[in-house]
């Protein structure tokens, strides 16, 4: 399955991250043809040891769906290669582009604990860091359209429980409708990548401000 719009996103990220200096450390085109469906993973390593969050991930997704919508929506795409599938129903509902958008801490910090704690000490702590978050998140990610949640991987050694990873994930969702430009939907992706940026700036600082005393 070919998804020239999506690729031309993709291009877009690509570039603007460039422009910007920022480096991936994965930057993946992934396509599953059983689910018609497309996407773009890519991480960026954080550059504070100390922030407690190694990686930020995000993944857009896309499907075949989309990219029939798009393609009878903007100007001069004829030849798009969907539009020679008779088959293929165009779907009513309005075109978006999804994010995921990811804050994976740091093993080594969220399984750290005070000298001497009880058993679970270490689970508490990561407990305490991940509550002050929530009590906060809503000062930097001001907006009742965002859907976020935790996930967590909780294990048991000689010691106790402790949390073995930790994952803050955030839910985007981008409307193109009515756009009839590919331009239009570049300047967009451009105006949109720089929110997630300082969404994932703002969130690093309250991860790092809200880390519990070792």
């Amino acid at each position: 399955m070919q998804y020239p719009i999506f690729n031309s996103i993709v291009n877009k990220i690509k570039s603007e991250l460039h422009n910007r200096g920022i480096k991936t450390s994965q930057f993946k085109i992934w396509k599953d043809s059983t689910i018609f469906a497309t996407g773009l993973e890519m991480a960026i390593d954080t550059e504070d040891d100390n922030c407690g969050v190694k990686q930020i991930k995000m993944n857009f997704d896309w499907d075949q769906y989309r990219e029939l919508k798009m393609a009878k929506q903007l100007q001069g795409m004829e030849k798009h290669p969907l539009l020679k599938k008779k088959k293929i129903l165009t779907p009513r509902l309005e075109p978006t582009i999804d994010v995921e958008l990811s804050w994976i801490f740091d093993n080594k910090q969220i399984s750290n604990t005070l000298k001497g704690a009880a058993t679970d000490g270490r689970l508490e702590y990561a407990s305490l860091w991940m509550n002050t978050i929530n009590e906060n998140i809503s000062s930097v990610l001001p907006t009742d359209k965002l859907i976020s949640r935790w996930h967590l991987d909780v294990v048991t050694d000689s010691k106790g429980r402790y949390v073995s990873s930790m994952c803050l994930i955030t839910y985007l969702q981008y409307s193109l409708k009515d756009i009839d430009d590919l331009n239009v939907i570049h300047n967009q992706i451009s105006k949109r990548l720089h929110s997630i940026l300082n969404k994932s700036t703002r969130v690093l600082d309250l991860v790092k401000k809200s880390k519990p005393a070792a």
